[in-house]
């Protein structure tokens, strides 16, 4: 059975108000009667509504996502400290987006272009061989943490 996307256009549609309001309610910004907002909310639940979380960061500018630069995923080192980040970045509503630079500064470099690429909001940098030159310029583009080392 194929599943069917419910849209925000259609929970307007079947509670009785516009996208927009749809939109300020999920987001928490709009000032509305009880009424209106329980029909959004009685909609959302009937019609199965789940927010698309790629649609809403667009929409306001972020993905919700950060860059972990890790040197090896599966490393027993890193497992705690990727363990810790994402459990602390999905409690902050965001999703990390994990990725390996091998200890090689050109796998690093390339890393981060993919997840630039993707747009994430900052970048998390486990240690690595990117020079601090590099890192610096980097936090000129987008926020970046860089953890086990000391640039600079």
């Amino acid at each position: 059975m194929a599943s069917r996307t419910v849209t925000l256009e259609q929970v307007a549609r079947h509670a009785g108000v516009s996208p927009s309001t749809v939109s300020r309610i999920l987001n928490g910004t709009a000032v509305v009667s009880d009424d209106k907002r329980q029909a959004v909310e009685d909609a959302i639940r009937t019609l199965g509504f789940v927010p698309n979380p790629v649609a809403r960061g667009l929409a306001g500018g972020r993905t919700l996502s950060i860059g972990v630069v890790t040197q090896a995923i599966d490393s027993p080192f890193y497992g705690a400290a990727l363990r810790g980040i994402e459990d602390t970045l999905g409690a902050a509503g965001y999703s990390p987006l994990f990725v390996s630079g091998h200890w090689n500064p050109e796998e690093e470099a390339r890393c981060i272009e993919v997840l630039r690429a993707r747009r994430v909001d900052g970048l998390i940098v486990l240690t690595g061989r990117l020079s601090d030159a590099e890192l610096r310029a980097l936090a000129r583009q987008l926020p970046v943490v860089v953890t086990g080392r000391t640039l600079k």
